[in-house]
């Protein structure tokens, strides 16, 4: 500092100093902010670094209904696994067929247990399959036609068994009510148990839950019906309206186009919407392409589903024959001491051809059906597919 240099004037050169930094340390904040909300470079494509990417809708807008039904199905071809739910209520038949004809169109299912429920919540692996899950493979819980409660379901390799509670078989009792104690059996032999009976492999085909939108191909009343979502997925709506009931599938718009819903509304008696028969089903499907683990019991610890017997009731004693009396002896004629003239012979009468009786047929009895892996009468109640893919 020159000697002829006041005090004073140091604060001054510090302050410009500081004030320097200042200006160049706001410069820095503007180069980053404004860096920030410049494009990226990827892959030949701008991009805004931290922008939410806007949805193009374009797609579901410019296709028609069959290529939308077309990329669906194609997506679905190729996914390896599924998490798909289904919930379904319908009318039981014979409740119909009993019912009066101004009955409630709608009846309650706490009241008079008219309601056939469906439930499913399934982990279906498919196509190259995921991991070490081939295409079949599933696990998951459900209830068919005729369970009062659901059961874990395990299938692999084409193989199937299922497990319930005491609860579930002593509800299960209820499809055989010609046994009074069907439930207690059941319960006493299966509860906790894995179980198998044929058909249940079948309750893991991805292609029957698909069937509905399969036939949506060559459907020329199938329509865009607008945009919405799916659990917060926006997918594009597609509705098919007929004589006995309407389809509403949902697609995703994002590619891949998959099948995010399939609703299915039956109508009743007439074709009204509200009559008679009247059921809807809702199937949902998440979580593609996720790894299914089966766990899959021992063979040696299944056991065979075989249907509940009635009870042996003692047989009532059939009472011994009573013997015939022994015939009363006639006796022999006094000797008489008068001759006995020699008897004239009577003419041999013509000898009558006799008949010889045709024999009796023998009835060889029927040999005693072995049980098998099915039951009795009637079958394992819910395991047919029609029942669980129709709703």
């Amino acid at each position: 500092m020159s000697p002829h240099q006041s005090a004073t004037s140091r604060p001054a050169r510090v302050l410009g100093r500081a004030g320097r930094l200042g200006r160049i340390g706001v410069v820095a904040t503007l180069l980053v902010a404004t860096t920030a909300c410049l494009p990226d470079q990827i892959d030949g494509r701008q991009e805004a670094s931290g922008a939410t990417p806007v949805l193009d809708r374009s797609w579901f807008e410019d296709a028609t209904a069959e290529e939308v039904v077309d990329a669906a199905l194609l997506a679905m071809a190729e996914i390896g696994s599924v998490r798909l739910r289904q919930d379904a209520e319908s009318p039981v038949p014979d409740a119909l067929s009993d019912a009066e004809p101004d009955a409630d169109p709608d009846p309650d299912p706490d009241v008079d247990g008219s309601i056939r429920v469906v439930s499913k919540d399934l982990r279906i692996a498919t196509g190259a399959g995921i991991g070490d899950a081939a295409a079949g493979d599933c696990t998951g819980t459900l209830q068919l036609p005729g369970w009062t409660a659901p059961a874990e379901l395990v299938v692999q390799g084409g193989l199937g068994a299922f497990r319930g509670d005491a609860d579930f078989w002593d509800g299960f009792g209820g499809n055989y009510p010609d046994i009074d104690d069907a439930g207690e059996q059941l319960a006493e032999q299966y509860a906790d148990e894995w179980t198998t009976t044929p058909g249940l492999a079948s309750l893991c085909a991805l292609d029957d839950f698909l069937g509905p939108v399969s036939a949506l191909v060559g459907d020329d009343d199938v329509v865009k019906a607008g945009l919405g979502d799916v659990a917060g997925v926006p997918a594009g709506r597609l509705v098919t309206d007929g004589r006995s009931r309407t389809v509403t599938t949902w697609v995703r718009i994002a590619e891949p186009h998959l099948v995010l819903q399939v609703e299915i509304e039956q109508r009743g008696k007439g074709g009204s919407s509200r009559g008679r028969g009247t059921g809807r089903t809702v199937t949902t499907f998440s979580e593609f392409d996720a790894t299914v683990t089966v766990d899959f019991p021992r063979a040696a610890s299944i056991l065979a589903f075989e249907a509940p017997t009635a009870s042996t009731a003692s047989p009532t004693p059939t009472p011994a024959p009573t013997p015939a009396p022994a015939p009363t002896p006639t006796p022999a004629p006094a000797p008489s001491s008068a001759p006995t003239p020699a008897p004239t012979p009577a003419p041999t009468p013509a000898p009558t051809p006799s008949r010889t009786p045709s024999p009796t047929p023998t009835r060889t009895p029927s040999p005693t059906p072995t049980p098998t892996l099915a039951p009795t009468s009637p079958p394992l109640p819910g395991t047919a597919r029609s029942a669980i893919t129709d709703g």
